[in-house]
């Protein structure tokens, strides 16, 4: 249990902390995701897609004229290396970079997760998708896509979180409920 509320501070901690960053590369015009690409892939010295936080984090903050204090930089290399190697993959770092997701697109994500959950269970599985036109592929394209913990199963959390990692790249509430609605044939 002590675990659980330690790591829930650490989450809330990391998420104020980018969130700080976050405004700096609004507030100095960021150029957003593609340009946070081009700094990653600009400081990912050895080339192997991941960035190192002692060495290459600090370049792209650099790069991305963030300025941050030395005590706020340890904390995020900290909290960032969840799994203590070291370093951070570009997809994790854009997810902790960016927003939490509006009400209003968590709302139609739920949506979305509603009408896929035949049986109500709280899980997507193979079975809800069954009556559906071309559901073996579907429901594949959907499991790499949401399926973080490889159990052949996607809960809400995870459509949530797949949601929340392209919510970024698409400008408009409108966009994105148009999406959802086309796609999912809501």
């Amino acid at each position: 249990m002590s675990w659980m509320i330690t790591q829930q501070r650490n989450d809330e901690e990391l998420d104020a902390l980018m969130g700080q960053i976050r405004e700096q590369i609004v507030k100095h015009g960021g150029g957003g995701i593609a340009s946070l690409g081009r700094k990653f892939r600009i400081a990912d010295d050895n080339r192997d897609y991941r960035i190192d936080l002692k060495e290459e984090l600090p370049k792209v903050l650099r790069e991305l004229k963030i300025n941050i204090s030395a005590e706020n930089l340890k904390k995020v290399q900290t909290l960032l290396d969840r799994d203590r190697n070291g370093s951070i993959d570009y997809e994790e770092f854009l997810y902790h970079l960016a927003p939490p997701m509006n009400a209003l697109r968590v709302e139609w994500v739920n949506k979305v997760f509603d009408k896929l959950d035949k049986d109500r269970s709280g899980k997507i599985k193979k079975d809800d998708l069954a009556k559906a036109q071309n559901a073996d592929a579907r429901y594949n394209n959907l499991c790499r896509l949401c399926d973080k913990r490889g159990d052949g199963v996607i809960d809400r959390e995870e459509l949530i979180d797949y949601y929340r990692e392209i919510s970024p790249s698409i400008d408009s509430d409108e966009y994105f409920v148009t999406m959802l609605t086309n796609a999912w044939k809501l």
